[in-house]
C-alpha cells in the first residue's frame, strides 16, 4: 500500500499482481515517512524482530484496517487497486512460493502439483483478492484496474492522478508456464470463488 499525499491518493498492493512494478513507478509521489516505515517494518519481518503493527507500515494490509487507522480521511482518498483472474492469481502464487524458499509454506507447497496446491488452497488458506478490498459487503477502493489491460489501465489511471512516469515490469512469477487442473478441483473453485469473480468483473473459468 502507498499513499499519495500530494495527490490525496491511496495505492493499495494486492500481492502477484505487477504490484512492484506499479509502487516503483508511483515511489516518487509516495510519502516518504511511509515508504521509510515500511522498508523498516519488513526490516523486522525478515529478522523474526518486534514489528510496528500500524497498517500504514505493511505492505499488504487489509484495506478495512487502513480505513479504521486514518479515520474520516480515508475517504477524502482516491483509493485504486490492480487485481488479476482470479485462477491466475493463484498460479502466479503458486510458482511463487515454489521458487521463494525464506516464504511460510514453501517446504509444503514444494512437490506438488497445481491440482494438489488448489486443493490445499481451499482446505486449508482459502484467499480472495476482494479480501483486502472490501469491508463486508462495502468496497473500499473507488476503481479496480486489472492486469491484463495493464498498459491501457495504467495510462488512465496517470492521467487521473495528473502524474508522468512509466510502469517497468518487474517480479514476474508464472508467466507463460502451463499447469493442469482437474475438472472436478476446477468446479470447486468455481464454487468457492463465484463471488470473487463477481466483484472484479470476471467470467469464471
Amino acid at each position: 500500500m502507498l499513499i499519495l499525499p500530494k495527490k490525496k491518493a491511496i495505492f493499495y498492493h494486492v500481492y502477484k499482481v505487477a504490484g512492484s512494478s506499479i509502487r516503483n513507478a508511483l515511489l516518487p509521489y509516495g510519502s516518504k515517512t511511509q515508504i521509510y516505515g515500511q522498508y523498516i517494518n519488513h526490516i523486522m519481518t525478515v529478522a523474526r524482530l518486534p514489528k510496528s503493527s500500524n497498517p500504514l507500515l505493511a505492505y499488504h494490509p487489509k484495506l478495512a484496517d487502513v480505513k479504521t487507522k486514518m479515520g474520516v480521511s480515508f475517504y477524502n482518498h482516491y483509493r485504486f487497486a490492480f487485481v488479476r483472474e482470479p485462477l491466475d492469481w493463484q498460479k502466479s502464487l503458486y510458482f511463487f512460493m515454489q521458487k521463494k524458499a525464506h516464504l511460510p509454506g514453501n517446504k509444503r507447497v514444494a512437490d506438488m502439483t497445481f491440482d494438489e496446491y488448489l486443493t490445499w488452497r481451499m482446505e486449508h488458506e482459502l484467499r480472495h483478492q476482494t479480501d483486502f478490498l472490501y469491508d463486508d459487503d462495502e468496497c473500499l477502493v473507488n476503481d479496480i484496474f486489472h492486469l491484463e489491460t495493464i498498459d491501457e489501465d495504467f495510462k488512465k489511471l496517470t492521467e487521473k492522478l495528473d502524474i508522468e512516469t512509466t510502469l517497468p515490469h518487474l517480479n514476474k512469477a508464472g508467466s507463460g508456464k502451463k499447469v493442469e487442473i482437474s475438472d472436478n478441483v476446477l468446479d470447486r473453485f468455481r464454487r468457492l470463488h463465484q463471488v470473487e469473480y463477481e466483484r472484479l468483473g470476471y467470467p469464471l473459468p
